[in-house]
């Protein structure tokens, strides 16, 4: 008689599996629970997370205006990282979230007779539905920015790609992770070091160092939101000042 172990489904019923799989998925899990476990940083990767904030930050303080109210989501002022990592140095990311602000120049030209409608009370449902639906694409912007990414999903036969100085990938992204409006997602990296690499319907990155090593090889910012705002943004930023976080 094979080994076989006992496994509850769903229904409560007993059902046997083979020790082979179950072995293998008891270690997968204890993989993940490792992976999962964190630490405090040391010095050395404080001062690199430091870096990032400062370089890849100032950048995002640029998406600020009086057209917008700024909401800052996530930072990095007490970050962990993985016991047992799987690339160099991870930790979390920088968010931030803008909304339209109400009575600035963005708004009265843009928002403004919509928000009557909507809020006027005069008009039928389907019309006061349909310019709630016309505000959406025009009031938000999210943005994102984290670095030693390991993959990046992205359809790179349909995205297009855009030319962005200082950008190493740049596509549009119609599965943006904020809003329904497509976005784009910027990805850097340090052509001495590792490369991103088409797998697995998107973009992996080969690092050139070992996991757990005090670097920063790549850097991924997503951007999505109202589409004229992240184009301005994408023109108006000098996107090669990023190449300031990678390296050691």
């Amino acid at each position: 008689m094979s080994a076989v172990t006992l496994e509850r489904d769903r229904g409560s019923r007993w059902r046997s599996l083979p020790f082979r799989a179950v072995v293998t998925a008891v270690l997968l899990a204890s993989v993940a629970t490792a992976s999962a476990e964190t630490r405090d940083l040391t010095p050395a990767e404080r001062a690199l997370v430091d870096r990032f904030s400062s370089v890849v930050g100032g950048l995002l303080d640029l998406f600020r205006s009086d057209d917008w109210v700024e909401k800052i989501d996530y930072t990095l002022e007490d970050p962990s990282t993985a016991v047992k990592p799987q690339t160099p140095l991870q930790v979390g990311a920088l968010e931030r979230t803008y909304n339209a602000r109400p009575g600035s120049r963005r708004w009265n030209a843009l928002l403004a007779p919509h928000a009557q409608v909507v809020t006027g009370g005069e008009a039928a449902p389907q019309a006061m539905a349909q310019a709630g639906r016309a505000m959406q694409p025009l009031m938000h912007v999210h943005v994102s920015a984290t670095f030693n990414t390991r993959f990046s999903a992205l359809d790179l036969e349909h995205d297009p790609e855009l030319k962005i100085e200082g950008v190493t990938r740049a596509l549009r992204d119609p599965r943006p992770t904020r809003y329904a409006e497509p976005g784009v997602v910027l990805l850097f990296s340090d052509a001495a070091a590792g490369r991103w690499v088409r797998a697995d319907g998107g973009l992996r990155f080969d690092f050139a160092n070992a996991p757990g090593a005090v670097v920063i090889e790549n850097v991924e910012i997503r951007i999505s939101g109202a589409k004229d705002r992240v184009d301005e943004l994408l023109r108006d930023i000098d996107w090669r000042r990023v190449d300031a976080a990678l390296g050691r």
